[in-house]
């Protein structure tokens, strides 16, 4: 089963593109972006670090956006709750040992190191959006999810998650 994600080459990019999961994640642990990344971790001054993260690219692991770019009712859930776990909130942390307690979840699709030092994962779900469900009701759906996967998956991660991938 392929799994396709709505990708950005970088922040300032407007052109969103289907891209399957596979292959964005072999790009994101690809040395394509080490000398980036290597600069953002030694940086200290917060702005030129944001500054740096924006050339980075994005992806959107939740959800497949349709022709226009947007959340609506014609957009596709992929089943991937992410989360992100910042070493800036979790000082104390070994970092390594949270990433193979995550790694060793079944459902786990991917985990890798986020530009920060810390861990962006995903957790595979049977979460989906029906073809007849409005927007709304979608949304509200996938925040139950969110909140009964992040509930399992704090029982064994010990560390504060970052509250930005929330829905």
């Amino acid at each position: 089963m392929t799994i396709y994600t709505t990708y950005l080459s970088k922040f300032s990019s407007n052109e969103f593109v289907r891209r399957s999961l596979h292959d964005v994640i072999l790009e994101i642990k690809s040395d394509i972006y080490y000398d980036l990344v290597k600069s953002i971790r030694a940086e200290t001054d917060k702005s030129l670090q944001k500054k740096n993260k924006l050339k980075l690219p994005q992806f959107f692991p939740t959800v497949v956006l349709d022709n226009e770019n947007k959340l609506n009712n014609k957009s596709i859930s992929t089943g991937i709750v992410q989360f992100d776990i910042d070493k800036k909130n979790n000082v104390d942390a070994n970092i390594d040992e949270l990433k193979k307690i995550i790694c060793n979840f079944d459902e786990t699709i991917y985990a890798f190191d986020s530009p920060s030092g810390g861990i962006k994962f995903g957790i595979l779900t049977d979460f989906t959006k029906y073809d007849y469900e409005e927007l709304h009701s979608f949304k509200n759906r996938f925040e139950q999810a969110y909140r009964i996967v992040f509930n399992h998956v704090s029982n064994y991660v010990k560390a504060n998650f970052d509250e930005c991938v929330k829905p």
